[in-house]
C-alpha cells in the first residue's frame, strides 16, 4: 500500500512529484492526449512490462477520450460526482486557462506555482 497525501491539488502533487525510495512516473494529461501510444509505451517500459505493439494500439483505441465519453453515456461511470455533471466534458487540455475566469486562473498560478513550474504549465 503506498500513502498518499489528499488534500490540495498542489500538495497532492508535491507528494507525487518529491523524492521517494521507489521510482515513481509522472504522466501528464496532455501528453496522453498528444500521443498515447507513446506514453503508454513508457509506463509498460517504466512498470517491467514487455511492450506489444498490438496490444499497445488497441489500448490506446479502446481508452480514447471518445470512447470513454460514449461509455459514460450509455452505461455512467462510477467516479462521477453526485452532481449528475458528466464526468467526461471535451477532454481538450489547457481549458482551466480560457473556461475559468482570469481572478481564478491568477489564484491557481499563485498557489500551486511550485508544482506547476515542476511540470512544465507556467511555460
Amino acid at each position: 500500500m503506498v500513502e498518499q497525501d489528499i488534500s490540495s491539488w498542489a500538495d497532492h502533487v508535491e507528494s507525487w512529484i518529491a523524492p521517494k525510495p521507489f521510482p515513481v512516473i509522472v504522466v501528464r494529461y496532455e501528453y496522453l492526449v498528444a500521443d498515447a501510444i507513446a506514453v503508454f509505451g513508457r509506463v509498460l517500459t517504466f512498470s517491467g512490462f514487455d511492450v506489444c505493439s498490438e496490444r499497445l494500439q488497441k489500448a490506446a483505441e479502446v481508452s480514447t477520450f471518445r470512447r470513454l465519453k460514449e461509455q459514460e453515456e450509455v452505461g455512467g461511470f462510477a467516479e462521477n460526482s453526485t452532481s449528475g455533471a458528466p464526468f467526461f466534458r471535451k477532454g481538450t487540455t489547457g481549458q482551466w486557462k480560457t473556461e475559468l475566469p482570469n481572478d481564478l486562473v491568477t489564484k491557481i498560478e499563485r498557489e500551486c506555482y511550485v508544482p506547476m513550474a515542476k511540470l512544465g504549465y507556467l511555460i
